[in-house]
């Protein structure tokens, strides 16, 4: 299926349905539980996809300077009008080689976590129209980890452009978000997805030692939905990584890379209220 017929699924099946009373708050803490399926390539560069369908925590804390959510952890750390210093988090699914073509006989990627500080610059806002524009800067350092190996895989820069629009003055809303930019990461990074060591070389593979630097580029699209007690939720992640240092792999089987997901979850705690205006983003 090609990348537009995508975009106009996920826009079909997300459910938009407005409630218009003007609530001027929303619960400080929330809680629940959902499922969430995803259907994306092993690693970008990948020809095989996997589908998954897993549990799915649903987590809100809206603090004064500390807010938590499904985008991470935003807070004040360091406010200067124009902008802020939040904290980004990252994460990447394990692969089985066994189960991957491009990769037999090679070491399974492990799943992958990155945490980092972000920068944050306001660009434009509309705040009757609920519109804001940032450019945003995350510097992740990031591992990969089970319980019996780790793996030190350096870091990521992965500056992008954010529109995000939310429908304004109601406690609930939708919000639809585009975020696009440049991916950037060290040797280490790269190393751990595209190389391929002497040891793993074969008649379809030869070896390859990838460098640090450009990753390509990444299209986010999501849009969620909160309705009384539920909350639905969808993403479109669009990764081409033509141009990039690790273009010559023989791990990369094509350019263009597709990750979907669509979840929900059930509210069943909420404590306290804070006001709309307080909230940086859900």
């Amino acid at each position: 299926m090609s990348f537009m017929k995508w975009v106009s699924l996920f826009v079909l099946v997300i459910p938009i349905q407005v409630n218009v009373s003007q609530a001027a708050t929303l619960p400080k803490i929330e809680l629940g539980m959902g499922l969430v399926g995803l259907q994306y390539n092993d690693y970008p560069g990948s020809d095989e996809n996997h589908g998954y369908l897993l549990p799915l925590p649903y987590v809100i804390y809206r603090g004064d300077k500390l807010q938590l959510n499904r985008k991470g952890l935003t807070g004040y750390f360091g406010d200067w009008g124009w902008g802020r210093i939040n904290i980004s988090l990252g994460a990447g699914v394990p692969v089985k080689s066994d189960k991957n073509e491009a990769r037999k006989c090679m070491d399974d990627l492990l799943p992958a976590f990155g945490i980092g500080p972000s920068l944050v610059i306001d660009l434009w806002q509309n705040s009757k129209h609920g519109v804001d524009l940032t450019f945003q800067v995350p510097v992740r350092q990031n591992v990969a980890m089970n319980f019996k190996e780790f793996n030190n895989l350096g870091w990521t820069i992965r500056p992008k452009l954010n529109l995000n629009m939310r429908q304004p003055g109601v406690s609930d809303y939708w919000n639809f978000s585009v975020g696009i930019g440049p991916l950037f990461a060290g040797d280490k990074y790269h190393q751990y997805y595209y190389d391929v060591p002497q040891k793993f070389v074969i008649a379809s593979r030869s070896r390859f030692n990838s460098a640090g630097g450009y990753s390509g580029s990444k299209l986010v699209l999501s849009l969620t939905q909160r309705a009384n007690d539920y909350w639905f939720g969808g993403f479109i992640r669009y990764t081409n990584l033509s141009g990039a240092k690790f273009n010559n792999s023989p791990l990369v089987k094509q350019k263009n890379s597709l990750m979907i997901g669509f979840g929900f979850a059930k509210i069943f705690y909420k404590k306290g209220q804070v006001d709309l205006a307080s909230v940086l983003s859900d």
